[in-house]
């Protein structure tokens, strides 16, 4: 058996070709016809049948491209997920999925579990439904699998007990997939489950990849039971079926099926959709996936981890800046006095992260610690946009440097390695030494006037588990216990020589916009120059493992650019 693969190569992205059967249903605008086989083929015939196929296409193609020419102006019958408005309204006798989930985002508990399947109606679901902190969601995500939303739901429901609200959404098809899982659902008694099935008559996302006037895509169109009798059967009374996207009689219907499903244990709503709309997927710049691939590839090819440089984001490449306006760096430059003035840091009140870090507006926060130590001090960011481009930059810088578990800690718990965070601002006078240190936790630090530089250590990380802190969830640790805790780590931390894999190099640390985060157990030393001081925003724990120069350091390469008292 030889193995043959066509292939179909077309300007947009997502073409599905799954049988030979339905490649000339497929074809679209600015398609290319070629096969590929991966080992010689010994029948001639087969070749020669294959090449006849293959040409057979392509005058169908050409014929299709005559059909596009003519039909190119006129509106294509589809239309995006735009809201429904007045003037627009949503067509009578169907319920807008965007405007359901709109409002069944409202009704959602805090600690409810959504179970979402696969197709448009995922896309519906993703679209509307807001993203909330102890809400969480289970999805196949890129497996793909129709069906899943009901099994999910199934498992979350009998490990919580009934305990969370959960949700459950699938199409008609996905549902139909695994609707045998309703007698599970009973013989487990399971408590507190919504299901809501989106009705439209065609497996969505398949049928939507294939845009173009007089193309159908063969298969996708499917018919549906009656699911409220369905349900009855299964002993679930009380199911809706919506055709209204009026606000309050959907937010009735939703209400009312959370309470019976909490007395009965599961309840249904089957959404009637327009099948002349459909939901708009959001998808990553090409250009930019693909430089985001050719870094990631190239980190993996060269063997470099994220704390060999320390402004390094976690997929490689530099951390964005941050791009004051003319306005604010102008009131900026005028701090540059009064900080090269100064004969020792000074550092703002600070405010820890805690469990409401999303919450928060960084730009706000930055203007109160500024005020702090420059009484007096003009709005920095006087504009909404400067603010609003600001925190944008702030979370940018974050979620880019860091990784999937180091996140999930800081937006979870507000602690990075055990360690709570806060938001403060430090001032450095010019030619000063801050002791060596190891960072116990991540540190992310945005210039906000003048220079600062680092002696960094290369390709080295302290073990992140010498260093992590156990601190309970939701309480902060006083100033005592932090200078305790620095005092126990100068007398514990300890760099042996790592002889030719890492030396001391110098370089800017930060700048004015410039960024840059520090990974859990990178060392370094931070200092400004003889001729100015530097001013930093930072994200941290008010916690360095100070290191002992030379004691605690020995023979290590770059030892000599260290500056400290011997």
């Amino acid at each position: 058996m030889h193995t043959i693969i066509f292939k179909a190569v077309a300007d947009k992205s997502s073409m599905q070709i799954r049988r030979l059967l339905q490649i000339d249903t497929s074809l679209q605008k600015g398609d290319t016809l070629t096969y590929l086989a991966e080992r010689q083929f010994e029948s001639v015939n087969l070749k020669v049948d294959l090449q006849n196929v293959l040409t057979a296409m392509q005058v169908k193609k050409d014929t299709m491209e005559l059909v596009w020419k003519k039909e190119e102006r006129k509106v294509f019958r589809k239309c995006f997920s735009v809201m429904p408005t007045e003037k627009n309204p949503a067509k009578e006798g169907s319920c807008h999925p965007g405007v359901f989930f709109e409002i069944m985002s409202d009704e959602l508990k805090k600690d409810a579990v959504l179970c979402a399947d696969i197709g448009d109606n995922a896309l519906w679901f993703s679209n509307g439904v807001k993203a909330a902190r102890g809400i969480r969601t289970i999805t196949s995500q890129h497996m793909g699998i129709m069906g899943f939303a009901l099994n999910a739901a199934l498992g979350v429901a009998v490990s919580t007990g009934g305990k969370n609200q959960v949700l459950a959404v699938a199409g008609d098809g996905g549902f139909q997939m695994s609707l045998n899982e309703l007698a599970t659902l009973k013989d487990h008694n399971c408590q507190n489950v919504l299901i809501v099935i989106i009705v439209n008559g065609t497996l969505g996302r398949v049928n939507n990849e294939l845009w173009g006037p007089g193309v159908r895509a063969d298969g996708c169109y499917i018919g549906s039971p009656d699911y409220v009798k369905i349900f009855e059967a299964y002993g679930y009374p009380g199911g809706e079926n919506l055709r209204t996207s009026d606000r309050e009689e959907i937010r009735d219907v939703i209400c009312n099926s959370w309470e019976i499903a909490a007395k009965q244990g599961v309840s249904l709503i089957v959404i009637h959709q327009d099948p002349e709309i459909f939901p708009t997927m959001s998808k990553m710049d090409k250009a930019i996936g693909h430089e985001v691939w050719e870094q990631y590839t190239r980190r993996i090819v060269a063997k470099q981890h994220a704390s060999t440089f320390h402004n390094a984001s976690a997929f490689g490449g530099n951390l964005p800046t941050i791009n004051f306006s003319s306005e604010a760096m102008a009131k900026l430059e005028t701090l540059q006095t009064q900080v090269d003035a100064m004969s020792e840091v000074k550092t703002s009140s600070y405010t820890y992260i805690g469990e409401d870090f999303l919450s928060m507006h960084p730009a706000k926060i930055f203007q109160e610690k500024m005020t702090d130590i420059f009484p007096g001090m003009p709005e920095i960011l006087a504009t909404d946009k400067e603010k609003h481009d600001f925190d944008k930059a702030f979370w940018t810088n974050l979620m880019t440097g860091c990784y999937a578990g180091e996140l999930s800690e800081i937006f979870d718990r507000g602690s990075s390695n055990g360690h709570p965070l806060r938001l403060q601002v430090l001032a450095m006078p010019r030619n000063k030494n801050l002791a060596l240190h190891a960072h116990p936790n991540i540190e992310l630090t945005i210039g906000v006037q003048g220079t600062v530089y680092e002696r960094q250590l290369t390709d080295f990380r302290y073990p992140s588990n010498k260093l992590a802190r156990n601190f309970p969830k939701g309480s902060f640790p006083t100033d005592e216990s932090i200078t305790s805790l620095m005092d126990k780590f100068k007398h514990c931390v300890v760099i042996e020589d790592q002889g030719d894999r890492s030396e001391f190099l110098e370089r800017v640390y930060v700048s004015k916009g410039r960024c840059s985060l520090n990974a859990v157990g990178s060392v370094h030393q931070s200092y400004t120059g003889t001729k100015q001081g530097g001013v930093l925003f930072v994200l941290w724990s008010g916690c360095h493992a100070n290191i002992c120069v030379p004691r605690n350091v020995r023979h290590q390469r770059g030892i000599e650019r260290l500056k400290h008292d011997i």
